[in-house]
């Protein structure tokens, strides 16, 4: 269950935000702001899936690489779009400690099919 819920986060992303938030290209990967190792709580909520190319994608995992505007890196770009108020929102979200049992992915799945 927790692979088809995993599998499901690309598509719905790419569905509702067809461009990279980070570029504008064509989203082709839906990027966990707060990482799943970090907050069960947080790792299908559609505020903390961010539509990225790949490219910009591999740019958020390499903070060290080059940036792609200025020197503002991939998460800096995402976090001033988004607002102080959307960080500190997820900030707190990822806090929450959830019980990552059947029940949660199964009212996982059934939140991302229903937003397919």
């Amino acid at each position: 269950m927790k692979n088809k819920c995993d599998k499901l986060c690309t598509p719905v992303i790419k569905k509702l935000f067809p461009l990279c938030e980070s570029c504008g290209q064509p989203t082709q990967v839906a990027h966990h702001f707060f990482e799943k190792s970090r907050s069960n709580r947080l790792r299908y909520d559609i505020k903390n899936l961010i539509p990225l190319c790949n490219s910009c994608h591999c740019k958020i995992h390499n903070r060290f690489g080059a940036s792609i505007v200025g020197c503002l890196d991939v998460s800096d770009i995402i976090r001033n779009k988004r607002g102080e108020n959307w960080y500190n929102e997820i900030r707190q979200l990822s806090k929450e400690s959830v019980k990552t049992d059947i029940i949660f992915y199964q009212k996982s799945l059934e939140y991302l099919e229903s937003l397919l």
